[in-house]
């Protein structure tokens, strides 16, 4: 280690003396070993030495060269090297004994905290999400087979289909990442052909209209709402709320950022990568025009970062709806008067008694 500087404080907090060395090597008894260098004393006398000092301490200093000193300290060589390192590159077990160097010292820690706990949970969330996804493939396999409704037998396959993309992903392999982007772009087509089939040509073929996708908006808004009624009052489902809240708000929020882009093009904006890494004017000018308008940053990382959870969340908590459907819940709508999320319809007739529980005979 270069340049050492130690500054050494008595019980009052006044410094006492100053040691600078161009060298300092780790020794084997857990001690530096300084080389070379000087050592400056501060020797502070209370009592004044004439009337005009009265009420002031003195100091009398001497500046001493030194050829080595011992300089036994808590501080190893690996708090040395992880004290230069970035903490995102810091193993786990270095960032926990730095955060406890430093609050020993009563230095602020947090920057070092959150890093830990990032690389602590990181792994777990990581475990959560397979798991997650194997359940899903099994779950969409298995209530596939026991399907006899071909609409819904699409439905499922696509909970284990998202169940594979996901695992892909959570292989943190370029081979995983890319087979679930091509394996979303073949789901994406192959489902949409599917649902064409048999929401349109199917019984535009067969002649079963009734099971056909109706064309204009309110005979289309009529249909979903048979089909929500059909299939447990699906739009009383808090999970389906949810996952339409993720979709258009992911849809927000790239189109926030693909706007934002066009808007400070002049000024490098397309090279996001760059202006991420290295923020230059068209991240600031975005930053700012966001801060002005809602309140808070949007920078061109986390903007990505809110997209992506968005975009991921819509999917995932519209598949524990469908879940939760027939298995937990039969009626959404019954739920929800239950558990006070919707009111009751009003009784807007009277309700009629049946005369046989009254004794009236015929």
């Amino acid at each position: 280690m270069q340049g050492v500087r130690v500054f050494e404080f008595d019980n009052k907090g006044m410094l006492t003396s100053i040691t600078q060395s161009p060298l300092a090597k780790f020794g084997k008894d857990a001690s530096w070993q300084l080389q070379g260098g000087t050592r400056t004393d501060f020797a502070v006398r209370s009592a004044p030495a004439s009337a005009a000092e009265a009420g002031r301490d003195s100091a009398k200093i001497s500046i001493n060269p030194i050829t080595s000193l011992r300089w036994p300290t808590e501080i190893s060589a690996e708090m040395v090297s992880v004290a230069v390192l970035k903490p995102e590159r810091m193993g786990t077990l270095d960032l926990f004994n730095y955060v406890r160097h430093l609050n020993d010292n009563g230095q602020s820690a947090q920057r070092y905290e959150i890093e830990f706990w990032k690389k602590v949970f990181y792994p777990l969330s990581c475990l959560v999400m397979v798991v997650l996804a194997l359940i899903s493939i099994i779950y969409g396999a298995v209530a596939a087979i026991g399907s006899s409704n071909l609409l819904r037998l699409v439905a499922y396959t696509s909970i284990s289909h998202f169940g594979f993309m996901v695992l892909g992903i959570y292989t943190f392999t370029g081979a995983g990442l890319s087979g679930s982007i091509f394996y979303m772009l073949n789901h994406g087509f192959s489902t949409a052909a599917l649902f064409l089939v048999l929401g349109f040509i199917r019984p535009m073929m067969m002649g079963s209209w009734a099971e056909a996708v109706p064309f204009g908006i309110f005979p289309h808004l009529d249909w979903t709402a048979a089909f929500s009624i059909r299939y447990g009052n699906l739009f009383y489902n808090p999970f389906h709320m949810l996952s339409i809240v993720f979709l258009y708000g992911s849809t927000l929020l790239f189109a926030m950022h693909g706007a934002t882009i066009l808007a400070v093009s002049r000024f490098g904006g397309e090279r996001e990568i760059e202006q991420i890494v290295d923020r230059g004017t068209a991240s600031e000018r975005a930053a700012l025009f966001w801060r002005w308008t809602m309140g808070f940053n949007a920078t061109m990382e986390s903007i990505h970062r809110w997209a992506w959870w968005f975009a991921v969340l819509c999917p995932l908590v519209g598949g524990i709806g469908i879940l939760l459907t027939g298995t937990v819940v039969d009626n959404w709508y019954l739920w929800s008067v239950k558990h006070h999320v919707v009111p009751s319809y009003p009784a807007v007739y009277v309700p009629t008694l049946d005369p046989a529980l009254l004794g009236v005979k015929p």
